[in-house]
């Protein structure tokens, strides 16, 4: 039974992992080895710049000549959830569950974004003009609430132990303000096609003494092409506070 455990958690078949570790301690039987469990309240803030810049000197017919630049600026929190971490001997990485369910718990980002940017499109000859129309920039500050950052390790990660930082994507908040880079709803999650660096330790993560756990990653994009250069840089922080210290939950 231990043997075949491990091997269901290491493959990645959550529900079926949590579902029969939940049965082998419930049910009187013997624990899984290694078994250990912890809990904790959970919140996120991160903040991520972009500056681009392009500048396209066309060739004629269609191939109008475009220049343009911008920056942008994301701040980005959460309410705080309650989250719990769970591993067994064997398992690739430690499991994370919502409290009292089997699925990935969830924070949910809400933030600013401060976008400014100009771009100007020569005439494309018989193509006609390009540009944005009608519709005035609404570039500025925009607010956005609702990003669901999932909350889960990266199984199989080399090194070990790293956070999977996988968020969803929203509507851009703005209608016609020009971007470039990464931009939001784009959040960073490379370094310069790298994964970013993650660590949460495992001996962190169950040891007691730690009533607070902080991890801080960033990440970097970036382009240097001769018409159109752009840099993004992305820093987020997760603060783990241990729940119910001294005893299991």
């Amino acid at each position: 039974m231990k043997h075949r455990l491990a091997h269901l958690c290491g493959a990645g078949a959550l529900t079926l992992c949590l579902a029969a570790m939940a049965g082998a301690t419930t049910a009187g039987a013997t624990p899984p080895k290694g078994l250990q469990k912890a809990t904790f309240r959970v919140t996120v803030d991160g903040v991520q710049k972009t500056t681009w810049k392009t500048d396209h000197p066309g060739s004629g017919g269609c191939d109008g000549a475009v220049t343009g630049n911008g920056t942008e600026k994301v701040r980005f929190t959460s309410r705080p959830v309650i989250v719990r971490a769970t591993t067994l001997a064997g398992l690739s990485a430690p499991v994370f569950t919502a409290p009292g369910r089997f699925i990935e718990p969830k924070l949910r980002l809400l933030g600013t974004v401060l976008r400014q940017g100009v771009l100007d499109a020569a005439p494309g000859g018989e193509c006609g003009g390009v540009g944005g129309g009608s519709i005035p920039r609404d570039c500025g500050t925009r607010s956005f609430r609702g990003v669901g950052f999932p909350l889960s390790y990266r199984l199989l990660a080399k090194p070990k132990d790293q956070l999977d930082f996988r968020p969803e994507f929203v509507d851009d908040p703005f209608a016609n303000c020009p971007s470039g880079g990464s931009s939001f709803p784009t959040l960073v999650r490379t370094n310069e096609g790298r994964e970013m660096r993650t660590e949460l330790p495992r001996r962190e993560l169950f040891d007691r003494s730690l009533g607070k756990i902080i991890v801080i990653a960033g990440g970097r994009e970036s382009e240097t092409a001769a018409e159109h250069t752009y840099l993004t840089t992305i820093r987020w922080v997760l603060t783990f506070e241990r729940l119910g210290r001294g005893k299991s939950r």
